[in-house]
């Protein structure tokens, strides 16, 4: 695939789901940092007032969970979560629309989690380590 677009209307292979919906919303941005001058390849910088509009910035969503259809869903009603989903950029489960990594939050890429629920109607929370 070559876009977000044609990615998110590809059949899904072995009835696979995103965490995601289907539509025509771009999923939330799980990078958003750029290059300095002092790093390599310095013709790629962005001047720091143009971090949140200059096309070097990297603004994607490159994070997704993947989920048999057959087996899951995504529970939309989870609390704080939008669409049952939860970008997380602080280490405290919110999203600070801001480049980073930061001093307090080291990765250039965002936390991702959502609850599922098993489609014979129970649910199961499972967390990561």
């Amino acid at each position: 695939w070559r876009t977000l677009a044609e990615w998110l209307a590809a059949p899904r292979p072995h009835a696979l789901a995103s965490c995601f919906p289907r539509s025509t919303t771009a999923p939330p941005a799980t990078t958003f940092n750029a290059r300095t001058a002092l790093q390599p390849q310095f013709q790629k910088a962005v001047p720091y007032d143009e971090r949140a509009t200059c096309p070097l910035t990297d603004r994607n969503p490159k994070d997704w969970i993947l989920f048999s259809t057959g087996r899951f869903a995504v529970d939309d009603d989870r609390d704080g979560a939008e669409r049952g989903v939860v970008v997380d950029n602080t280490g405290t489960g919110a999203f600070n629309d801001a480049p980073f990594p930061t001093v307090d939050f080291p990765s250039d890429h965002a936390i991702l989690s959502a609850t599922l629920v098993l489609k014979d109607g129970s649910q199961r929370t499972a967390e990561g380590t």
